[in-house]
């Protein structure tokens, strides 16, 4: 299958994306002014972001040896279990980051298109996802849940699922309606979102593309951060598709710090 950009230039662009967002000023998250927590330092973020992107690299390349739409979730998986190396801090910091950014780089490299084009065709990602993606999507969440202190997501890693499921699509609308019953309302919104077609994404997109011009990427994604908060007041969700922004926008040579 023929890519739209060399593996190395993708890794390039998600390289910057992942290093760039932190820095951006966000309130309620960590920027380039305050560590937000002890677990959640400048320094790991950035770590994270260098030790996650070379699997995007291999995403790439698998692309290429295949005329079908690969398995990734394997990736996703090792991508987080290696963000931490070299790190004291031991916390998964970059889970849903990578639960978006590997479908809308395959979305963007398999359908083409640019911006809220490739958003909505993350939806023909999931549904083309397969048996290994659904193995591995649960093997990557119980690994990210199992540092978190959140109660509840740690009495839900230890669920099994009783109806099975054909693709991630499917896996998202079953599980919408049981994470809202463990209280999980954050998690309800995350996975609304990628059944819809990350609608919020890409409204956050079209209002840094008008930025970024004139004020460069950083501020774009810091714009780009109001807008989400607006439509979605959940810092962490709206952090993560801050780095999706950033990578939709590096796709245009033009585009500059």
């Amino acid at each position: 299958m023929k890519l739209t950009a060399k593996p190395e230039e993708i890794q390039r662009r998600i390289t910057l994306a992942l290093v760039l967002e932190p820095l951006a000023d966000k309130p309620g998250c960590t920027t380039r002014y305050v560590d937000l927590s002890p677990e959640h330092k400048l320094v790991d973020f950035e770590t994270a972001a260098v030790n996650a992107a070379p699997y995007f690299g291999e995403l790439a390349r698998r692309i290429q040896r295949t005329k079908t739409q690969p398995p990734f979730y394997d990736l996703c998986y090792q991508a987080l279990a290696g963000s931490t190396k070299n790190l004291k801090n031991e916390k998964y910091l970059n889970f849903g980051l990578l639960e978006v950014l590997f479908p809308l780089v395959l979305a963007e490299q398999i359908y083409g298109g640019k911006g809220a084009v490739v958003c909505r065709n993350v939806i023909k990602v999931l549904k083309q996802s397969g048996p290994k993606d659904l193995v591995y999507k649960d093997l990557t969440r119980n690994l990210a849940w199992s540092t978190s202190r959140n109660r509840a997501k740690q009495e839900l890693q230890q669920l099994k699922l009783q109806i099975q499921t054909s693709s991630l699509y499917d896996e998202y609308l079953r599980n919408i309606p049981d994470r809202r019953a463990a209280g999980l309302k954050t998690s309800v919104l995350w996975l609304e979102q990628f059944v819809l077609g990350l609608p919020v994404l890409q409204a956050m997109y079209g209002s840094a593309k008008k930025r970024v011009g004139k004020a460069g990427l950083i501020a774009a994604m810091e714009l780009a951060y109001k807008v989400g908060m607006k439509k979605i007041p959940k810092r962490g969700i709206i952090a993560d598709y801050c780095a999706a922004v950033a990578y939709l926008l590096l796709a245009d040579p033009k585009t500059k710090i």
